[in-house]
């Protein structure tokens, strides 16, 4: 399934941040993160409580 039908993954913004022409890519503060499991910790802590409860207990009911 080819979820990527403009293809901007190929254009030459995106391959300048990215060489390895992969989806998802994010930047920030000239940081540069190509792998999803670290674009959403990221996320995770720089939204704190509001995105995700710190509490592991909290959806084991």
């Amino acid at each position: 399934m080819d979820i990527h039908l403009a293809k901007e993954q190929l254009s030459a913004w995106y391959c300048a941040i990215n060489p390895f022409i992969t989806v998802p890519t994010l930047t920030d503060n000239n940081q540069i993160w190509t792998d999803s499991r670290d674009i959403l910790n990221l996320a995770a802590k720089n939204a704190a409580d509001t995105w995700y409860d710190t509490d592991p207990y909290c959806c084991l009911t």
